[in-house]
């Protein structure tokens, strides 16, 4: 219903408690297969009744046996879409079923306005294939063992995946360009692309004026990934200079070249390298008494440049 779900939810609450069903009709509208089962979602789940005689038609022991009840999705909790869609299909059946029994109260057409069909099963199928995508990405984001280093590598599969589902569906809307199911889902694939796209150039702290090198970032997105031993340089190497891509060419060389300013702006010389204090002075005399004692000048190289050796 949108972003006044709330008020319209309450109206549709009181014209039900009125026993006003036309007014009811009025505000269920159909609008697409994912607005149908919104509303038929939230449908069986309105009254007490109609959600028992759900139960009783989808099977009451097997929803308690297997616990896989209507899930009703929202607009504060991500993902919220995706498991409502995911559900829907795992009782497909159990909602057919519902819909070809279900008997509407007098004066009301019940769930004529958002009964779903095989193309809308068939559509409401591509767009869970799609959202799962998004949805391990945010399950892999979530918590403490994960950092800003994961957010390029994160962001940079999901464009990747996007740009294959968009290429997919307009070579499908090419070779059948009357069916509009694949001219919508093309432009689902576009509005996905379009906000992660939002994400990807998100400008923080004035960062271009700071660094005007040629990123498309700031660089300290890069320079989380870089940051992890494990990592560096190698990942960026693996999935953007491997192919024979000059653009790609360019921007890891100006990306190389953001994070070594950073380096020197940030943090180069302004913290002193801490030494870890001995644990046992007699073992330490020990060790210290059988080193072979060289004269050297301090090391002049640069800690960056050492780090990057290894890489």
């Amino acid at each position: 219903m949108g972003r006044n779900c709330k008020k319209y939810l309450t109206k549709l609450e009181k014209h039900h408690l009125r026993g006003d069903y036309i007014k009811v009709e009025e505000l269920w509208k159909k609008f697409g297969y994912l607005r149908r089962l919104h509303n038929l979602v939230r449908y069986i789940r309105l009254t007490q009744r109609r959600e028992e005689f759900a139960g009783r038609v989808m099977g009451e022991d097997l929803c308690a046996f297997d616990g896989l009840e209507l899930i009703q999705n929202n607009s504060i909790r991500w993902n919220s879409l995706f498991h409502t869609i995911t559900r829907a299909l795992n009782v497909r059946e159990r909602l057919e079923l519902f819909s070809a029994r279900h008997v509407p109260a007098k004066g009301s057409q019940g769930i004529t306005n958002f009964e779903l069909d095989g193309q809308h099963w068939f559509e409401l199928e591509k767009i869970e294939l799609a959202l799962k995508d998004f949805y391990a990405a945010t399950l892999l984001s979530e918590g403490r063992k994960t950092s800003l280093a994961d957010w390029f590598s994160t962001l940079d599969c999901l464009l990747r995946e996007i740009s294959e589902t968009k290429d997919h569906y307009y070579d499908i809307h090419t070779e059948d360009d009357n069916n509009f199911t694949w001219t919508y889902l093309q432009s689902c694939a576009d509005a996905a692309w379009s906000k992660c796209a939002e994400y990807y150039s998100n400008q923080q702290l004035n960062w271009q004026n700071r660094f005007p090198e040629d990123t498309d970032l700031p660089p300290e997105y890069y320079a989380g990934q870089i940051l992890d031993p494990y990592r560096k340089w190698a990942w960026f190497r693996q999935e953007w200079v491997i192919s024979n891509d000059e653009e790609k060419h360019r921007w890891f060389k100006s990306a190389q070249l953001a994070v070594k300013q950073l380096w020197k702006t940030e943090y180069k010389g302004r913290y002193p390298v801490e030494i870890t204090p001995p644990s046992d002075p007699a073992f330490d005399r020990q060790r210290e008494h059988k080193r072979i004692r060289i004269d050297a000048p301090v090391s002049a190289a640069d800690l960056y440049e050492q780090y990057i050796s290894t890489d």
